[in-house]
């Protein structure tokens, strides 16, 4: 507990009863909780440790307790200026964790040896010959590492989550890709997770029944994920051991090779890292991180022909969005009142806010709104906005449709309106003229959408869980988790 903390000091000492030889006062690097150093809510801290009597160790050993409760008392904010004002409502935020306090209640030393992790580790075959090679407590780290990277992976992909390269499908695969690396060095050359699976049902099933509905694709992502890296990992090794083989003085991994291992043969750098670290080299970080950076670079700009104002124009349109918010802009939709099988349905309605866009275009906000707005996968309404003023008539197209974040208003994008704003004041009269059969095309492929959602969950099952979509007037996509389908899967699909 936190030295200058007299308080908690008196309730462990003398309400809880416990000895003060069992209390011990630390300073506050250790016992005082903070969003690091900076503004914010704060406050001293109690950690609970248990003496775990482990024969290896004595008392003054930290490897002898086990920490498995922290009480941060958050009593006070900290200004920028670091003073610490007492919060007018203080709380307790408090933190057991439950694997540790398992692990006392089952008399172990540490959460891999309880009865859930045991049912695991112990179903894990390593080969005899690889094993008497290793030293014992190397051998039982792999298989803990197997064994938590089994349990990590399974609520992942159960939860929808899926390997890729980006994000936390990224995560999930770095997760089987230290497993699969790990059943390597136990001498294991097949799928060691997906073989592994029907233990970790056995134990946590009945808890967490999404793991047994979801069985199939569960398998089949680790089965898929674990094969294809088996079949790059030998090649990296191989790669790995030439660069260790080269004596370089200063044992470090090149940036370059470490890129080219995670370019080219799926090795994530933290990946790299441990192997480097097992054989007392390192890696150069650093010049990784450049070339990464280098290369997403030259993707981008491979991908968008070059440097584009449209990021501009996006900025402007956010910094509007949130300026209106801001002063509380609003204007009411009504496009669900209009007749989808009319071409064109026109609302009159009054200029509610008007800016303009440093590419001759503008922004407006009118009152009532009949375009619907970009959001959830789907393309917002086009059309025109038309303006009679002194008896001439200007017309300007809708060209996209965006919502203030607090959707109160639909804010207008104009094509060259940046000019007229002497047409646009506050409370001028204005028609909104909806491209029906643009609208109605969304609301197909909308509804397509949806449609093969189920097609999808009747053929590969519940496990297919939504991961986006774009509606437009003549196509749609569907971004959805799940192992590659087959040719059959996909005929099924198609049929439904």
């Amino acid at each position: 507990m936190l030295r200058s903390d007299n308080e908690s000091y008196d309730i462990w000492k003398n309400e809880v009863g416990l000895d003060p030889k069992r209390i011990v006062r630390c300073g506050p690097e250790d016992n005082f909780w903070s969003m690091g150093n900076g503004e914010g809510p704060c406050g001293p801290s109690s950690e609970i440790f248990w003496d775990t009597q482990d024969p290896r160790y004595s008392e003054a050993d930290d490897e002898r307790w086990l920490e498995f409760w922290n009480l941060v008392f958050m009593q006070y904010h900290r200004t920028a200026d670091g003073e610490l004002k007492p919060l007018s409502t203080p709380c307790i935020d408090t933190g057991m964790g439950l694997e540790r306090v398992a692990s006392i209640l089952q008399g172990k030393k540490n959460n891999f040896d309880t009865d859930i992790f045991q049912s695991i580790i112990g179903n894990i075959k390593h080969n005899e010959t690889f094993a008497a090679a290793l030293p014992s407590d190397t051998l039982l780290t792999y298989k803990r590492i197997i064994a938590d990277h089994l349990r990590a992976s399974v609520f992942l992909i159960a939860e929808g989550v899926y390997p890729n390269n980006n994000g936390r499908g990224y995560v999930l695969r770095r997760i089987i890709r230290r497993a699969v690396r790990a059943g390597k060095l136990l001498g294991i050359d097949a799928a060691v997770l997906s073989g592994l699976y029907p233990s970790l049902e056995s134990a946590m099933g009945a808890a967490y029944p999404e793991v047994v509905e979801r069985r199939k694709a569960i398998i089949s992502v680790l089965e898929s994920e674990e094969k294809a890296f088996l079949r790059t990992l030998d090649k990296g090794m191989s790669l790995l051991e030439d660069i260790f083989a080269s004596r370089s003085d200063d044992k470090m991994v090149s940036g370059r090779d470490a890129f080219l291992l995670y370019d080219t043969h799926g090795f994530p750098v933290d990946l790299t890292e441990i192997i480097a670290r097992d054989h007392g080299w390192s890696v150069d970080i650093a010049s990784f991180d450049q070339i990464q950076r280098e290369s997403r670079e030259r993707n981008r700009t491979s991908w968008k022909g070059g440097p584009s104002k449209k990021d501009a124009i996006a900025g402007e349109i956010e910094a509007a969005c949130l300026e209106w918010q801001d002063a509380s802009v609003q204007g009411h939709f009504c496009g669900y009142s209009i007749d989808p099988g009319i071409k064109q349905a026109s609302v009159t309605a009054k200029v509610a806010a008007f800016k303009e866009l440093s590419n001759g275009d503008a922004l407006a906000v009118i009152d009532p709104c009949p375009f619907y707005a970009t959001g959830g996968g789907q393309q917002a309404d086009t059309g025109m906005v038309t303006v009679t003023r002194d008896n001439s008539t200007h017309q300007f197209a809708v060209k996209t449709a965006v919502s203030l974040p607090n959707g109160k208003a639909t804010v207008l994008h104009l094509t060259g309106a940046g000019s007229r704003h002497a047409l646009f004041d506050a409370g001028q009269e204005v028609t909104g003229t909806v491209d029906m059969e643009r609208r109605y095309g969304n609301a197909v492929h909308h509804t397509a959408t949806h449609l093969l959602n189920s097609a999808l969950r009747t053929v590969l099952g519940d496990s297919v869980m939504q991961a986006g979509s774009l509606v437009q007037p003549d196509s749609l996509r569907f971004d959805f988790t799940s192992a590659p389908l087959t040719s059959l899967q996909l005929g099924k699909v198609e049929e439904l």
